[in-house]
């Protein structure tokens, strides 16, 4: 289908559900008949709430951060010459005020927000972005309240904003079936815009909803060797061997760890400037390290720890990852994670040993010590 269709399709189904918000009736199978302009304004709508929804993700995720005001103040300027046409429809103008106080929302300016939420409700009630809006505003007590899924014109959007909201609170099990519900029924460009938040309830599917103690670093888009500690004792019992089962603090954690030998290379002699201190960005390959020593003492086997580098320099090959040679203090540590499966090489080929580690991606790889 060509991308013209896609938003001609995408405008006659807000047409559809903004039809159905007026008539108070439930059903979209009436013939809707609409002029031209109607049409272009519908599609000057579905592109604001395309803009929004990325934006929005955005902010859920705390990515893109330094262009949020750039992106939100654009938007609101084509709100605004939206809301200026005298013939827009009054479904319309409500949908446009709602997402006009979304917009505001994400700048920090709440008041300006409930205005254009008492904006949408005169000029038309039961539009899901004002229902979303007000839930964000604390004016919405329960979103998915039969009540309020009733009066809503868009019972998907409700479902998603759920999802969102479970997410952020840490429940990402129940975030995931929520948002994988309403893509179901929701236009095909909130599923592409959510994408990330999507994967990122995936990924952290089995972190306890009853909520972790680490649930910011989770999704820290660089983690630090203290930061993969703290995960590591907040969602798995790895560390309870080093720890005695005591919580600890991030520094003292980090403390009894390198006296353990936990951060330390197998691979070679080590070095004192060889060990990470608590505050340097954890690479991958700082992690193959940390996570190689996890899974030796896991298995109670020290002939584990160097197995890869004895075979390899005693046969003189070469390292199968050209990133990682053979007389690289963490050989070992890289060849294990890989071959057991804890991490994965980047593209198949290469390691990228010193690529900083998301707080995601290091629990994904913690948890695969079984």
């Amino acid at each position: 289908m060509k991308k013209c269709s896609v938003r001609v399709a995408g405008a006659l189904f807000l047409l559809g559900v903004l039809s159905g918000a007026l008539s108070g009736c439930s059903s979209l199978q009436q013939d809707v008949v609409i002029s031209s302009e109607e049409l272009i304004h519908q599609e000057d709508v579905l592109a604001i709430e395309t803009t929004l929804a990325k934006i929005d993700a955005d902010a859920i995720m705390g990515v893109n951060a330094d262009n949020r005001a750039r992106l939100c103040n654009a938007l609101l300027s084509q709100i605004d010459m939206a809301l200026n046409d005298a013939g827009m429809q009054k479904a319309l103008r409500s949908r446009l005020y709602a997402l006009q106080g979304r917009v505001f929302l994400l700048l920090g300016r709440k008041t300006d927000a409930r205005t254009c939420y008492n904006e949408s409700l005169k000029a038309s009630k039961g539009d899901a972005q004002a229902t979303v809006l007000g839930s964000r505003l604390g004016l919405v007590s329960h979103i998915e309240d039969k009540n309020v899924l009733a009066a809503s014109n868009q019972k998907p959007l409700l479902i998603l904003e759920s999802g969102l909201q479970l997410f952020s609170s840490g429940a990402y099990l129940d975030s995931l079936a929520k948002l994988d519900e309403a893509f179901l029924s929701l236009d095909p460009f909130y599923k592409v815009a959510y994408k990330s938040v999507r994967d990122t309830a995936w990924s952290l599917r089995t972190v306890s909803s009853s909520g972790s103690s680490v649930q910011n670093l989770l999704l820290a888009k660089s983690v630090t060797v203290s930061n993969i500690a703290a995960i590591t004792q907040g969602n798995t019992l790895l560390l309870n061997a080093y720890t005695g089962g005591k919580t600890l603090s991030q520094t003292e954690l980090v403390q009894v760890l390198v006296k353990a030998g936990v951060l330390s290379p197998v691979s070679a002699a080590v070095t004192e400037d060889m060990i990470p201190v608590a505050s340097d960005t954890a690479t991958r390959i700082v992690c193959a390290r940390f996570l190689w020593n996890l899974y030796v003492s896991k298995r109670n086997n020290r002939k584990l720890t160097t197995r890869y580098s004895q075979l390899y320099r005693s046969s003189s090959e070469p390292s199968p990852i050209p990133d990682v040679p053979v007389d690289s203090p963490d050989f070992d540590a890289v060849l294990g994670c890989v071959e057991n499966e804890i991490m994965e090489l980047v593209d198949g080929v290469h390691f990228a040993p010193n690529q900083s580690v998301s707080g995601v991606d290091f629990n994904t790889w913690v948890s695969r010590i079984k």
